[in-house]
């Protein structure tokens, strides 16, 4: 077993910015209409289990896109309560890749939800 240091809130927000510089141009304009000040969510399957911390990056009504630093990726999921998250899973370790799973229809930039 490996020991795991969980990342910052400096390192996400440098990470994020260096898949921001990649974005194209359609692609900012619907990151730049979900980007969130990174926040600490707390995923879980059931309210009382056991929870994981993790950084969200953006939100769309209550879904939300977030870093899981166990798994090196993003991950989508649903604000349940105030900080709590069910997690609908991992999308990639791409910003890009993560905003295709993240905003499914809909113009870029328009919030939907």
């Amino acid at each position: 077993m490996t020991d795991h240091t969980p990342v910052t809130r400096d390192w996400v927000l440098g990470y994020v910015a260096n898949e921001v510089s990649r974005l194209d141009g359609p692609t900012l304009r619907r990151w730049e209409g979900y980007v969130v000040e990174p926040w600490v969510g707390h995923l879980t399957r059931r309210p009382g289990a056991t929870s994981k911390e993790v950084f969200v990056v953006a939100e769309r009504g209550r879904e939300v896109l977030y870093w899981d630093d166990l798994k090196n990726e993003f991950g989508r999921g649903k604000r349940v309560a105030a900080k709590w998250i069910e997690p609908f899973g991992v999308v990639g370790a791409r910003l890009t890749w993560a905003l295709q799973a993240f905003h499914p229809k809909g113009k870029p930039g328009e919030r939907t939800g």
